[in-house]
């Protein structure tokens, strides 16, 4: 379990000032200047709630996700929590599990992002899921199948 925010600073902090490093942070597939996302992540710095968030558990395999809780309720059996799915790793089928997911049936990396889900509702109440693009889609196909969710995000 490590924090967020500790996480960002640690990779994309120069050791030497202590400020985000231009050179350290990559945005190639985001849109997102440099810049942009340094004042993104001085902004989540400053929010109490977001940079108090932990990781509790990760899933990084043919799909990345990580399930994340406020620091203070960690430790607390049904806390609220959030899940994250990355976007398409370089996978040659990321396309056609979306298309086939779509149109046929359950795909296996549906099928993980949904255990992973469950695995993180052993201890937490998930009522958030979030993703970009594959990510996205894993969020939306993981989230009908809970009752409790409250929001899906998906970018």
């Amino acid at each position: 379990m490590n924090n967020l925010m500790v996480s960002f600073q640690r990779f994309l902090k120069n050791k030497n000032t202590g400020e985000y490093s231009h050179s350290l942070i990559s945005v190639p597939a985001s849109g997102i200047s440099k810049s942009k996302m340094i004042t993104i992540l001085k902004e989540i710095e400053n929010d109490p709630l977001l940079s108090s968030l932990n990781i509790t558990k990760r899933l990084d395999s043919d799909i990345t996700a990580i399930c994340l809780v406020p620091k203070k309720n960690v430790r607390y059996k049904d806390s609220e929590a959030i899940i994250v799915y990355k976007g398409t790793k370089p996978l040659e089928d990321s396309w056609a599990d979306n298309i086939y997911g779509a149109t046929t049936s359950d795909t296996r990396l549906q099928l993980e992002a949904l255990e992973f889900q469950k695995s993180c509702e052993i201890k937490y109440d998930v009522t958030n899921v979030t993703g970009h693009s594959k990510g996205g889609n894993l969020a939306v196909y993981a989230a009908v199948f809970v009752d409790d969710i409250q929001r899906i995000i998906k970018f």
